[in-house]
């Protein structure tokens, strides 16, 4: 039974940020996997200042239980990783994982610094395992198409849980993109900084939200970042 142990721990990075955290996964029939994430050196901040970054003052976290199976090829790649690039530490690290991979009774331990690629993948299985314990909710986001007699409106919903992005339309089922659409239209959505005022979205246009209740022209939101094209791009998946 292949077994992944991940340890991390931030390098030089200042409370609230500063943190390290254990990941164990077991791939067999059902995916076990086990986490635990400690907060580090806040003892000196108040709890205004820990909330003023985005925190509060439990954020440690512990879970164990399973998690989907299609996350199964994902977890297995892990295994096979490696880059010499970052297996070194330099007086700039802010990031160091170990990993520790067990298959066919043969076990390999690498460490690596700073290897943001690596990070993310692994993050992706840790918002899977906070959604799978009710921790965070699955990523939810609207948009509403306004001509001239006609109004639509789309919610887009991505599970990490389940590898999943389903579209709606009006309330009513309408697509189903596959897992590499859906993280390419988290992409696309989260590529612009947003630093418009909102709008009313009640004129001819097309908009997005993240609330339901602060609205962006996408088109004036393209103007502003740049990104020709932009619009046209996510329509494609609504």
């Amino acid at each position: 039974m292949p077994t992944i142990e991940i340890a991390f721990k931030t390098i030089e990075i200042p409370a609230p940020f500063a943190h390290e955290y254990r990941l164990k996964l077991e791939v067999d029939q059902a995916i076990k996997a086990s986490y635990q994430i400690t907060y580090l050196g806040r003892e000196d901040l108040s709890e205004e200042e820990i909330a003023l970054e985005g925190f509060t003052g439990d954020d440690d976290f512990e879970w164990s239980g399973v998690i989907d199976a299609s996350w199964k090829p994902i977890i297995q790649s892990l295994l096979a990783v490696h880059s010499a690039d970052h297996e070194q530490s330099n007086e700039f690290s802010q990031t160091e994982l170990t990993l520790t991979g067990t298959q066919d009774g043969h076990q390999t331990t690498m460490v690596f610094y700073d290897y943001e690629e690596l990070e993310y993948k692994i993050q992706e299985i840790v918002q899977a395992l906070f959604e799978t314990s009710k921790r965070e909710a699955p990523l939810k986001l609207y948009f509403k198409s306004v001509e001239a007699k006609l109004k639509s409106h789309f919610q887009v919903e991505v599970s990490f849980a389940t590898r999943t992005c389903h579209v709606t339309k009006d309330n009513q089922p309408h697509r189903q993109l596959k897992w590499k659409e859906g993280k390419y239209l988290m992409s696309l959505i989260y590529q612009p900084d947003y630093l418009l005022d909102p709008v009313k979205p009640n004129k001819p246009g097309f908009y997005l939200s993240f609330d339901k209740q602060i609205w962006f022209n996408c088109s004036e939101v393209a103007e502003s970042e740049k990104l020709p094209g932009f619009e046209q791009e996510l329509r494609k998946y609504l």
